[in-house]
């Protein structure tokens, strides 16, 4: 009984280690693999293997829907903290990197005011068919957004192994992703059907067939050369991407490819994006907290690799647990609606206990703020994805959801009115989701580049 107690201690440890930062991993050996893909192809497995596709998916929609308050929200919010508060000091760097704030200005001023202008022109003009046509721009953007992404994981989980590409090297990992995109993209768009986003029509594009079938060529092809390429990389330079890049690649295979469609899978798609991206987010905060602390330790640095463990994977996959096995209320935005559908009806008891709710709520953000400015850097860890957290509860949700409530009880000036006959009851949380989506794929093909000084310097984990 001893030995078999020895036994599982010692396994556990061991287990336990690989969420420790390693010399060679961009986090930690497990939370890359996990984050990277792997947690994505388990779940693939499990899905196909074990759930019916014509099963009601009302309470696992709804459990991941709420996770998104935990993950896919932070994973928006934490590009637009990047971008407008780690980088702050770039803005106006004409001297030393003039391109990197010529692009900061493009992405944080430029793009975000056209994409303002497209919603008062969508509200302003009432045209359906143009509204409507901004979906389809965001799957688009979409596409592209995601391949980029597992791009991205692949070099940069290959750099901290210290495995590089040359420039042909990867233009054959980039080709089978792009193709992947195509196929995903052109499969959603040859019926010509109307589609659905948040109640907005929007019209499908009718692209022939064959272009799907050129994709498909294009993908056996590509995909091809890539393994090719990989395998004789690792044959004369004996060394290859790390088990976190290729999960990564698998996969967006997995994602995008229609033959592996299943309805349960593509619900939960999106955490698994957004999982993926915030693994470079906490490795880069973890690092820039612990380079800013006044007395880093290798215990604080492992510390903080806990603490992001802790947020971004056990208490996501935790709650998700706990929501399949309880079942989750009705959504956010239903529970406003329901209460303050009618504000006329609306008691004072009422706004009272919501008062109530946000001064607490705010009062607990306030005292993350005080000791993150005046602790270390734990406090500070904490502080960025609470306002991570809290950012997406207010643009995702509260602020459309609130607006929309406005609309339906004519309490808004007529210029930001709208006909919910004609585009439904949830406009503004459609074009507040919409837009967010789209600028955040600007933002991140700005910050997370090699010219911007503040990923270069923080990206990779220092010696400890």
């Amino acid at each position: 009984m001893q030995q078999l107690l020895l036994l599982v201690k010692n396994l556990f440890k061991k287990v336990a280690g690989l969420f420790l930062p390693r010399e060679g991993s961009l986090y930690s050996p497990a939370a890359d693999v996990l984050m990277a893909g792997g947690a994505s192809i388990v779940c693939f497995i499990v899905i196909t293997l074990f759930v019916d596709k014509g099963a009601d998916m009302s309470r696992f929609a709804l459990a991941v829907y709420y996770i998104a308050f935990l993950v896919n929200y932070p994973h928006f919010m934490s590009s637009y903290l990047l971008l407008y508060s780690d980088a702050r000091h770039g803005w106006g760097d004409w001297k030393s990197n003039r391109i990197f704030a010529l692009k900061l200005w493009w992405a944080g001023v430029i793009v975000p005011v056209f994409l303002v202008a497209i919603f008062v022109y969508g509200l302003v003009a009432e045209d359906r068919e143009f509204v409507g046509s901004l979906a389809n721009i965001m799957y688009f953007f979409v596409g592209w957004h995601y391949i980029k992404q597992i791009y991205g994981c692949v070099i940069v989980l290959s750099s901290a192994k210290k495995v590089y590409y040359s420039a042909l090297e990867r233009w054959s990992i980039l080709i089978p992703l792009y193709s992947l995109w195509a196929i995903a993209y052109v499969n959603a768009n040859m019926s010509g059907g109307i589609g659905r986003y948040f109640q907005v029509a929007y019209q499908e594009w009718n692209i022939p067939e064959g272009y799907l079938y050129g994709a498909y060529a294009m993908l056996a092809m590509s995909t091809y050369v890539m393994v090719a390429m990989l395998v004789k990389k690792y044959v004369t330079e004996q060394k290859g991407p790390p088990i976190a890049a290729i999960v990564a690649l698998i996969s967006i295979y997995l994602w995008f490819i229609p033959t592996f469609t299943h309805p349960f899978y593509a619900y939960i798609i999106p955490f698994f994006h957004s999982l993926q991206y915030l693994l470079f987010v906490i490795a880069y905060e973890r690092n820039h907290e612990y380079a800013s602390a006044a007395l880093p330790t290798t215990s604080r640095f492992n510390k903080l690799t806990g603490l992001g463990g802790a947020l971004f994977l056990a208490l996501p996959l935790a709650a998700f647990c706990l929501l399949m096995y309880v079942s989750p209320p009705q959504s956010a935005d239903y529970l406003l609606v329901l209460v303050y559908g009618t504000l006329a009806a609306v008691s004072t008891l009422l706004w009272v206990k919501t008062a109530l709710v946000l001064a607490v709520a705010l009062a607990i953000v306030w005292y993350i703020k005080r000791r993150a400015k005046n602790a270390g850097a734990m406090w500070r860890f904490v502080d960025f994805f609470v306002t991570a957290f809290v950012l997406g509860v207010l643009f995702f949700q509260l602020v459309p959801t609130i607006f929309d409530i406005l609309v339906r009880n004519h309490l808004l000036p007529a210029y930001l009115d709208y006909q919910y006959s004609m585009f439904g009851v949830s406009l503004y949380l459609y074009f507040f989701t919409v837009l967010i989506n789209v600028h955040h794929y600007f933002i991140d093909n700005v910050i997370w580049k090699s010219d911007n000084p503040h990923i270069r310097a923080h990206l990779f984990a220092p010696k400890v």
